[in-house]
């Protein structure tokens, strides 16, 4: 899932992404408009049953929260992740935080300094955003292919940093050999 950075005057609002939710919010109507019209036909519930399931599947896309919150005056961290209304909250202080960092890794290797071998979709370089306690208790904001990430993980690890005044840490740049077509382009432009 994407996630998307919102620099707002006394916030900083990282979140995943509005789409997602649009997407399953046109699958829970899609999937109840047609659950509704085999109910008026007569059909009983007990053919239904898939189109239920999936009804409750993209009721629980549309009502997912995945949310970190800066606020920039009191300088507190907060996360919310769940379904409404059953959502967990914590809320930390700057100073309980020890830094932001970045790491890069291969996704199904055990060898910290493997390097990216395009071997095919269980191979890929990941990229992971996390946020460490003083108590060295680790956060993991976020996990995500590097090749989709296009530096936007970085960026907010960056902005976390520089709003909360810690310190910000980076295990090694971006790979430069990144197979990166047309579409990607939109990416990297200012």
């Amino acid at each position: 899932m994407k996630y998307h950075i919102k620099n707002k005057n006394d916030r900083l609002v990282y979140k995943n992404s509005t789409f997602s939710k649009i997407v399953s919010f046109v699958f829970l109507l899609f999937f109840s408009w047609g659950s509704i019209d085999a109910l008026i036909r007569g059909d009983s519930l007990s053919t239904l049953l898939i189109p239920i399931i999936l009804i409750l599947i993209a009721l629980i896309g549309v009502l997912f929260v995945d949310r970190w919150v800066i606020d920039k005056e009191k300088l507190t961290l907060s996360y919310q992740f769940g379904v409404y209304p059953f959502l967990s909250k914590k809320q930390y202080l700057a100073n309980e935080l020890k830094k932001v960092e970045i790491t890069h890794f291969v996704k199904g290797s055990f060898d910290e300094n493997a390097e990216y071998k395009r071997k095919g979709r269980a191979y890929r370089a990941q990229v992971r955003f996390s946020i460490i306690l003083k108590n060295d208790e680790k956060f993991d904001v976020e996990v995500i292919d590097e090749k989709k990430s296009g530096g936007t993980c970085e960026q907010a690890a960056f902005l976390f940093s520089t709003t909360l005044g810690l310190p910000f840490t980076k295990d090694r740049e971006r790979d430069l050999d990144l197979d990166v077509g047309l579409r990607d382009i939109h990416k990297f432009r200012n």
